[in-house]
């Protein structure tokens, strides 16, 4: 949103118990000093040109709806924090309204499920600047991007053809790849030989992958480096999948995907979905992911036969809950590796996750 408003200062509206990491890991976002008046966002729109031809950032006060729901507000600071508090007291401000329809994410496999069309929405690069060995094939190469200090090997295909292909900088793709578009690859990713990245795949920063990965999105400092399917499935940071971990992403009723949760049930809606992990949540070797399955921030997950849908956050095994101390001396071991230090804010947010569980 910053790059799209041309704005360089960003000012966040978070709870309370997120502002200390957040400070402490995006110091250019500011969550205390908010200015006098403004525009307000929603987080769940998906940032694209359309969001700024239909939501100028100056003008007078104005709300703007899509599909029934309040996605952004242009007034001062006291009255939007009272909006936002109430997300149905917005007609009791009398305010001008502004009917917009526009792409937002109501859940978590919305964002797998569009991730494709943002990744094509959102390239506008090409150009080779990386090392690129003599007989890597590249299909569609005006829609392939190849980062500087990034190593292709030898009898990789990029193929663009269905989509285009980002490789950022510093990403090592080794030989006998298959990666096709759309598609991301972070900085620092590390693709092992033999690999089949399919469609609709964003890994990074600085994550390892291998053996079968398509539709997934997977988030900085987390590894699927081994032999296994990962499918329509959404990884947070810092997730580790043992080798053979495999995920279910498709019922044999080929019906809609529900979503079990602590107190319901939910439809996706969706034929195909895999997995939805937490940060730090941790898979031993032959892991075998249910279709649609949740497994909570710090989960260790040690199952025998198919996992249960839902696995509560710092779950150990099938039943215990992870110590704290010991879960943080891994936490801060696994970060080490990364050059990355488990800061006093981030444990503080971790404890306080551990608390509500």
């Amino acid at each position: 949103m910053s790059r799209l408003y041309d704005q360089r200062k960003i000012f966040l509206i978070a709870p309370d118990y997120l502002k200390p990491h957040i400070k402490s890991e995006f110091p250019l976002w500011s969550t205390d000093s908010l200015p006098d008046q403004g525009l307000f966002l929603s987080t769940t729109i998906f940032p694209c040109m359309d969001v700024k031809k239909n939501i100028p950032l100056t003008g007078g006060e104005e709300i703007f709806i899509s599909q029934d729901e309040l996605i952004a507000v242009r007034t001062d600071t006291n009255k939007a924090k009272k909006i936002i508090a109430n997300l149905n007291s917005w007609k009791d401000f009398n305010l001008p309204v502004k009917q917009v329809n526009l792409t937002e994410f109501k859940s978590l496999w919305d964002i797998i499920e569009f991730n494709e069309q943002a990744i094509t929405r959102h390239f506008s690069y090409s150009g080779l600047r990386g090392e690129i060995a003599p007989s890597v094939e590249l299909l569609n190469k005006k829609q392939i991007f190849i980062g500087a200090n990034s190593l292709i090997e030898d009898f990789v295909l990029i193929d663009a053809r269905k989509g285009p292909v980002y490789v950022s900088e510093g990403v090592e793709i080794k030989s006998h790849c298959l990666i096709q578009g759309p598609a991301y690859l972070g900085p620092g990713t590390f693709i092992k030989p033999f690999s089949h990245i399919g469609e609709g795949c964003s890994f990074g920063p600085v994550c390892k992958m291998g053996g079968e990965v398509s539709h997934s999105i997977v988030l900085g400092y987390s590894n699927k480096q081994h032999y296994g399917f990962l499918g329509n499935s959404y990884l947070g940071n810092w997730v580790n999948l043992g080798a053979g971990t495999c995920t279910s992403n498709l019922k044999n009723n080929y019906s809609a995907v529900k979503i079990l949760l602590p107190h319901r049930k939910l439809d996706s809606g969706l034929q195909f979905l895999g997995l939805m992990a937490g940060d730090h949540v941790k898979s031993a070797i032959g892991t075998l992911f249910n279709t649609g399955t949740v497994a909570g921030f710090g989960a260790n997950i040690l199952h025998t036969g198919l996992t249960p849908k839902y696995i509560k956050p710092f779950q150990w095994g099938e039943d215990q809950k992870y110590e704290m101390e010991k879960f943080l001396k891994t936490a801060e071991i696994i970060l080490y590796r990364r050059d990355k230090k488990l800061t006093p804010e981030y444990k503080k947010l971790i404890k306080y996750i551990y608390d509500q569980n």
